[in-house]
C-alpha cells in the first residue's frame, strides 16, 4: 500500500520482482534444511510446521 500511495504504479511493477525473490528464496531455503534434515536424520529448521 505505501509503494502504490507513495511511488505509484510504476514503483509497485517495478519492487514486485523483489518481493516474489523474497518469497521464493524462503521456499528454497526451507526446503533445503528439511532435505538436510532428513538425508543426514537430525532434526533441523521446521519449516512445514
Amino acid at each position: 500500500m505505501l509503494l502504490l500511495r507513495y511511488g505509484g504504479l510504476k514503483l509497485y511493477r517495478d519492487s514486485l520482482p523483489f518481493f516474489l525473490g523474497l518469497i521464493l528464496g524462503e521456499f528454497v531455503v526451507g526446503s533445503l534444511w528439511t532435505i538436510i534434515g532428513i538425508v543426514m536424520g537430525i532434526p533441523s529448521y521446521g519449516f512445514w510446521v
